[in-house]
């Protein structure tokens, strides 16, 4: 049973099936069952010339779809309010929602000192800059770092949970300049802590949690979220409440 399969290289699907023990010089091997989801992020492969050109980003899970293997395709979801799974439900045919979202309170009601329960936050440039780069490809966005942590503090303060909130960002930069700020601000005053957790949009792939606080950084080109598997998981990530901070004149 291998879960995330769409994120597997596919070199690596073969180990597990190679290693199993043998009885009479036959493979016990008798089933494999490939769970994952192909319209979000492919393995990481870092050298371009193997992801571009030899596509070994390619799992042998997204192998089988193209290849017009018969699967099933869950078409129904339980995990976030209707509003915010209508961000991403267009990237898959004929998702619905199960009858408990419709049912449970937690789904009804309504984000408490919020006006909305998912919202595009404009953030203009913090003293004149907008995106930075310290070092080639480490993309920062000081302005949006500070609105990602002052709003953490705000729902702290309010009473939410900071095991129910998690911080996400398109860029590691982003991720290390938040914890940063996390730290000298957050971490040591028993009103706020730190939140559940400070991560990168790639690597909080099949995690989830009840209110997400997203950080595009970028103000001068998409970037990463051009790519519409990684849109799909970051949208995807939240349960009950869903924040983004970016620049709408990029992004609208």
């Amino acid at each position: 049973l291998m879960e995330e399969s769409a994120q597997i290289l596919e070199i690596e699907t073969f180990i597990p099936m190679l290693l199993q023990k043998t009885e009479d010089g036959h493979s016990r091997l008798k089933r494999v069952i490939m769970i994952g989801d192909h319209h979000q992020l492919p393995p990481v492969v870092k050298n371009l010339a193997f992801q571009k050109y030899s596509h070994m980003d390619q799992s042998m899970f997204t192998r089988f779809v193209r290849l017009g293997t018969p699967y099933t395709e869950l078409n129904r979801q339980g995990r976030a309010r209707a509003t915010i799974a209508k961000l991403y439900n267009w990237r898959y045919d004929d998702l619905k929602d199960l009858p408990r979202v419709q049912a449970n309170p937690e789904f009804q009601l309504a984000n408490a000192g919020f006006a909305h329960e998912y919202q595009f936050i404009d953030v203009p440039d913090w003293d004149g800059v907008g995106e930075s780069e310290p070092t080639p490809y480490f993309y920062q966005n000081l302005g949006e770092a500070e609105y990602v942590v002052t709003l953490f503090q705000y729902m702290r303060l309010l009473g939410y949970p900071a095991k129910q909130i998690s911080i996400i960002t398109t860029y590691r930069g982003q991720k290390h300049l938040i914890r940063d700020i996390i730290n000298a601000r957050c971490a040591n005053n028993p009103l706020f802590g730190k939140p559940a957790k400070v991560s990168t949009v790639d690597k909080f792939q099949g995690q989830q949690n009840n209110y997400v606080l997203l950080s595009l950084v970028r103000t001068r080109s998409v970037g990463h979220v051009r790519d519409v598997r990684r849109l799909v998981v970051a949208m995807s990530r939240a349960r009950l409440g869903l924040y983004i901070f970016s620049r709408r004149q990029l992004f609208a």
